[in-house]
């Protein structure tokens, strides 16, 4: 039974060793859970030598009910539940039956544990509701790359073994479609629920890493001051994590030539928009360290100052100052702070 508004039902194709079969697929908005949800129902299976389409009985006769023509389908015996070998079956045939059976078999506690993972966390609930048509697609393939830390080529070769939300077709030309099938509006819309989700008020860590590629079909790849010291462009990427949820808060992705100034600046400046809060204490190592940040974060622009830590350079100037006009009371054995003893 389905405590849903609406349904849409469609029939999709899951390939089960050297079998493929056929799905319907209901798509229904869950009341209980409040995002939506969808089941699936083995209906037939693809003949792997001729290519043929084949059918449950029972579904035949469903669409007869409902009046629509089935004079065209063919009956597909379903064999995998018969547990009785009859009269006249060889042993080839019971072991081809068998493999059958051993085929459609899937993994199921690793997809089920990385999914509870998401539930948990909110993570599924915020994306349907920002990315309806596309979450469950999303959420299998964060499992798949949670799982298995290989390229997405191999995303649709991991759901044949393992069960997981209906996703469809996960090639690598539909995973990129749907990674360009939504915008700047919809990321900015999920970052707004997530923050307020996992939202906190003690420190916030910030960091920017690079990441290089040999790709020529990236425009954001540009050549930039490289971390790692490889003779690649890059794009770099600049993330606010809870030091106490130990989750992400918000990401963005720049071109690989912009500095560690441009980045914060611009990073910080939509985090608060999107936010609407600088209630943050922000934790930073000494590469953020730039007097532009410095006075950015101070609120030189007359704005409201962030709270923040970062360590500071002895080789600069500012630094060296700042300390000579305090050294009449640092200098004093009160003052000591013992390190390693």
């Amino acid at each position: 039974m389905f405590k849903g508004m609406w349904l849409l039902s469609s029939i999709t194709k899951q390939r089960m060793g050297r079998y493929t079969y056929l799905y319907e697929s209901t798509s229904f908005w869950d009341s209980k859970s409040k995002y939506p949800n969808n089941q699936k129902k083995i209906v037939g299976r693809i003949d792997p030598d001729t290519g043929e389409e084949y059918f449950t009985q029972e579904y035949i006769n469903r669409l007869e009910q409902e009046g629509k023509p089935t004079g065209d389908m063919k009956v597909w015996q379903d064999q995998r539940k018969s547990t009785v070998m009859r009269p006249g079956i060889s042993e080839t045939d019971s072991m081809a039956l068998a493999q059958e059976i051993l085929s459609t078999v899937k993994n199921f506690g690793l997809s089920y544990f990385l999914q509870s993972i998401a539930e948990k966390i909110g993570l599924v609930e915020i994306l349907s509701q920002t990315l309806p048509r596309h979450w469950q697609k999303i959420v299998v393939l964060a499992c798949y790359l949670v799982a298995e830390n290989k390229t997405t080529t191999y995303c649709s070769d991991w759901i044949d073994e393992n069960e997981c939300l209906d996703a469809g077709s996960m090639s690598s030309q539909r995973i990129s479609e749907l990674l360009g099938a939504f915008g700047y509006k919809e990321h900015t819309e999920f970052y707004k629920r997530w923050y307020l989700r996992v939202r906190e008020k003690e420190f916030v860590a910030l960091d920017i890493t690079s990441v290089s590629s040999y790709s020529e079909q990236i425009d954001m790849l540009e050549w930039g001051y490289n971390r790692d010291g490889e003779d690649l462009r890059q794009v770099n990427i600049c993330m606010l994590y809870g030091e106490m949820t130990m989750m992400p808060i918000y990401q963005k992705i720049f071109s690989g030539s912009l500095n560690d100034v441009t980045t914060l600046d611009t990073t910080l400046d939509e985090f608060e928009a999107i936010t609407g809060t600088r209630d943050i204490m922000l934790v930073m190592d000494k590469g953020f360290y730039k007097i532009k940040n410095i006075n950015k974060m101070l609120g030189a622009d007359d704005s409201s100052p962030y709270k923040f830590l970062i360590p500071v350079s002895f080789t600069s100037n500012f630094a060296k100052e700042h300390v000579e006009n305090e050294r009449a009371g640092i200098d004093d054995v009160d003052n000591v702070i013992f390190t390693r003893g």
